[in-house]
């Protein structure tokens, strides 16, 4: 009889301890692997920004010919180009030229900058109004992806600047016509005196006086346009490993869950044959009531541990745009997925089936007090 009894195993929860352990396994190897990861990797990554300028003159020598540039960063922590403030970084260009600016990254991240043309509007000058937004992808292993975008929001693969001079014709005022002169009426002489007519003097011609062929116009300052803040570009990532993680601690939650269900059916399974040998007495139920809490709350916290996992995810990443291998949220999920699996090792080790008896208490059950 006793053989008979102990030969009673619930298979469904043999079977869903066994997958839910090689899930456990498979999800703490993929951890492993990928958790040194989280920590920046040492040296630096370089990138290099071309700035070009052509300058044209239409028809005249031109006061000048330099501009001035800005670039702006969206953090006051980004690198600058020599170390620069982290309020913005002023270059300038002459004639038709261009200038490299290097930067320099240590961290992985997504780093924005804006830049524009800060020479103000000047008489017969065509300042380019074209504002680029700079995007530079550092990934850990410092590999570094630089992405520029025109003021339409369309990329563009280089950062070119168009300025240009006219000179504007200083205008003539019209020549007033002349001053008719009357014609006097002569009257008719009565014998007249012969008078000697005096001889002019000659009066001598001024030289024409002929303009210069270019008359510098000087330049007429204009009251500063005000910058304007830079706008936010939309540059959000999120990690695919969180992602496996979350799924992971869900998938373990949702065992659980099943587990439950099984764990709950083969305790009654095992009464109802321990009722139908004629065993199962008041002390019996006890026990096996006793057996079947045993780390029930381990449990309960694990499924609520796996579902957060999942939660702390998509509070932390969404939108899911721009995928990547980890960002600064897979720490968070990581800890979150840590104690999920903790807690359910824990809760494997603490749980028992309803053939788990002291043997010494088993020989002494007899069958003349069963129901």
């Amino acid at each position: 009889m006793r053989e008979k009894v102990l030969s009673i195993k619930g298979k469904y929860g043999s079977r869903a301890s066994r997958f839910l352990a090689v899930c456990l396994v498979s999800a703490c190897l993929i951890a492993a692997f990928f958790a040194p990861a989280v920590a920046y990797a040492a040296g630096t990554g370089d990138a290099t920004l071309t700035v070009s300028q052509t300058f044209t003159n239409s028809g005249a020598a031109a006061p000048g010919n330099t501009f001035s540039y800005k670039l702006t960063p969206a953090k006051a922590s980004n690198p600058m180009p020599g170390g620069g403030a982290s309020g913005g970084y002023i270059f300038t260009l002459a004639g038709t030229n261009k200038v490299n600016l290097g930067l320099k990254f240590t961290a992985m991240g997504v780093y924005r900058y804006e830049l524009k043309c800060v020479t103000p509007a000047i008489a017969g000058y065509t300042v380019d109004p074209q504002v680029y937004t700079i995007e530079i992808w550092v990934t850990n292993s410092l590999d570094v992806t630089v992405i520029v975008y025109l003021s339409n929001g369309n990329k563009t693969s280089a950062i070119a600047f168009a300025q240009s001079y006219k000179r504007t014709p200083t205008p003539v005022p019209p020549t007033p016509p002349p001053t008719p002169t009357p014609t006097p009426t002569t009257p008719t002489p009565t014998t007249p005196t012969p008078t000697p007519t005096p001889t002019p003097t000659p009066v001598p011609t001024p030289p024409a006086v002929q303009p210069p062929a270019d008359i510098p116009i000087t330049p007429t300052p204009q009251a500063p346009v005000p910058e304007q803040p830079v706008a936010p570009v939309s540059g959000h990532v999120w990690s695919l490993l969180s992602c496996m993680m979350s799924i992971a601690a869900v998938l373990t939650a949702l065992l659980l869950l099943v587990f439950m269900y099984f764990r709950k059916r083969e305790y009654k399974k095992y009464a109802d044959e321990l009722d139908g040998q004629g065993l199962l007495t008041d002390d019996r139920k006890d026990e096996l009531d006793d057996l079947l809490k045993k780390g029930r709350a381990l449990k309960a916290f694990a499924i609520i541990a796996g579902v957060v996992t999942i939660i702390v995810w998509l509070i932390l990443d969404l939108p899911l745009i721009n995928m990547v291998w980890i960002d600064y949220s897979t720490p968070w999920v990581a800890l979150v997925f840590i104690i999920t699996m903790g807690l359910t090792v824990a809760f494997n080790i603490r749980k028992k089936h309803p053939e788990d008896e002291d043997p010494e208490e088993e020989d002494n059950l007899n069958p003349t007090y069963a129901k």
